[in-house]
């Protein structure tokens, strides 16, 4: 075990992933029976320091369900945010004993950088004595700083100018080591703008914020500025647009390739990592969720800007403690009844947009986040073998389509300029297949029938649609994107993006960042692009 002050490893570790997540040979609920029958498995605020608790439990030499790794990237001004969040995670359940933080069942483990040079700690949660109080305001707990943290530092890292995919990589292996587990969620926690090759030094750039509540499909879509007041976690801005886990003490952040090889340092494609989920905003999209699809088996993200809140760790964790999942063995097809993997990953849209009405936490910080907001789980395996291929015979169909009528680059520049779409560019998929879908039926209502190519494009449309519906088990929209008063419901949104220019300076701009991506190197995205703003 990694107590008390700790070194930084600056290289990753040779041994392969089935060497690194090997399991002990006994479940903890075994090798603890002891413990159990004393109390003495679960760590007591009031009579252990970590290092007795430790030696007490010999974590390593047992194994649990899960172990929940939490990478917070707070060294920023979402550090009041990662407070609270901890708060939530900690907090204890009246009447109920170890349904929050680490339990038999799981380990909540957490890297916290916050804002400034202080250390780095990573923390095992534990369900503390403290009952939660949802009337806890952020301003006390800004107030309380880390100090108001009641679980343990299982290790203190000194707060050095390294990679943070290095620091991503270093936690990682150190996390996999110490808690041993059936299965494995990465959590990477901040600021986020989704796609990002290497990363570059940080500087202004101007926000951009189009509403999707005002399309109206029937005058060609056309968008509006957003008015609705936003809590998001998406203004920490750098020069080239893109990235997650932003560090503005180190100037730094993860690109999404970093983000791949930290993963691929513990998890590869026979070992994967169960579920991999972005708490930041922007980052379900095709380009980023490619990236890492072979070494993951479901990601989970936000299309859109985020709440500072974020995730709706309380109500998460309590589910899979409990073995419960907001029964989703009952009320959902996508899983086997055993995977608790898939069951997470379907479960947590849904427990986050509870969270986000009237009486949910999220909800009562900030009520008007229920509008605007997007989340998605996607299946990397489906992505990969389905969605991906099916986008590819998009593209070429689009490029016979734009060859046959070179005229229709413009309309198709037209749909892309007015659709909604979000900071940095991207596109939902499922409203860019029902957008072109008008434009072809509008264009054969004005010549008088469809083209075999057009009809052509029309099928891979659709077969796309169905790919995509396969890839995305569930989804959490807001009230923009449901409410019957809104068009939008009607544009048949999946939570799920892809970079899609407004103009051919958009596309030049970003097209060389985006060029690297695996998404890229996977479906002829950018075939198509090119002929749409005439660049060949």
């Amino acid at each position: 075990m990694i107590l008390g002050a700790a070194a930084w490893s600056t290289s990753a570790s040779a041994a392969a992933p089935l060497e690194r997540l090997a399991l002990p040979t006994k479940p903890c609920s075994e090798t603890w029976k002891l413990l159990i029958q004393k109390g003495l498995h679960h760590f007591n605020f009031t009579q252990d320091s970590y290092n007795s608790y430790a030696a007490r439990v010999k974590r390593t030499e047992c194994y649990k369900d899960w172990t929940i790794l939490v990478y917070m990237a707070a060294d920023n001004d979402l550090t009041p945010y990662a407070l609270m969040d901890l708060h939530e995670m900690e907090a204890g359940f009246k009447g109920e004993a170890a349904v929050a933080g680490s339990t038999l069942k799981s380990d909540l483990v957490v890297h916290l950088d916050t804002q400034g040079r202080s250390k780095i700690r990573r923390l095992h949660i534990f369900q503390s004595s403290e009952v939660y109080d949802p009337k806890q305001t952020l301003e006390t707990i800004q107030k309380q700083g880390v100090a108001g943290i009641r679980s343990p530092v299982a290790a203190f890292l000194p707060d050095k100018k390294i990679p943070e995919e290095t620091k991503l990589k270093h936690f990682l292996e150190w996390g996999t080591k110490n808690y041993p587990a059936k299965h494995y969620m990465v959590i990477v926690w901040g600021h986020g703008q989704g796609w990002a090759p290497a990363p570059t030094p940080p500087g202004p750039v101007t926000s951009r914020f189009l509403n999707l509540g005002d399309t109206q499909l029937d005058h060609a879509l056309t968008a509006s500025s957003d008015k609705t007041p936003r809590l998001e976690k998406g203004p920490f801005s750098g020069r080239n647009f893109g990235g997650l886990a932003f560090n503005s003490t180190q100037n730094s952040y993860l690109g999404i390739p970093s983000l791949r090889n930290a993963l691929e340092s513990v998890f590869d494609a026979d070992h994967p990592l169960d579920l991999y989920a972005s708490d930041a905003c922007l980052m379900q999209m095709a380009e980023v969720a490619t990236e890492i699809s072979s070494v993951t088996r479901f990601i989970t993200g936000s299309t859109q800007v985020q709440n500072f809140l974020g995730l709706p760790y309380r109500r998460m964790m309590y589910e899979l403690n409990k073995g419960s999942f907001l029964e989703a063995r009952k009320s959902q097809r996508s899983c086997n009844s055993t995977d608790e993997a898939c069951l997470l990953a379907w479960m947590i849209p849904r427990v986050f947009l509870a969270s986000m009405k009237d009486n949910g936490l999220q909800g009562r910080e900030a009520p008007e986040g229920i509008k605007s907001i997007t989340m998605s789980s996607i299946s990397s395996s489906e992505l990969r073998s389905t969605l991906n291929p099916a986008l590819d015979r998009l593209s070429e169909a689009l490029l016979r389509y734009l060859t046959e009528d070179h005229k229709r680059t413009i309309d198709i520049q037209f749909v892309l300029q007015q659709a909604p779409h979000f900071e940095g560019g991207a596109q939902d998929i499922g409203a860019f297949l029902t957008l072109m879908e008008i434009l072809l039926k509008k264009e054969a209502e004005k010549s008088g029938g469809m083209t075999e190519t057009a009809a052509q494009l029309k099928l891979a449309i659709n077969s796309t649609r169905d790919a995509l519906l396969r890839t995305v088990m569930n989804q959490a929209l807001g009230t923009n994107y449901t409410s019957g008063s809104e068009n939008l419901y009607r544009l048949g949104i999946r939570a799920t993006s892809v970079w899609l220019p407004v103009s051919p300076e958009d596309y030049q701009n970003r097209i060389e960042s985006f060029t690297p991506s695996e998404f890229y190197h996977q479906v002829r995205w950018q075939e198509w692009l090119a002929t749409v703003f005439n660049t060949h």
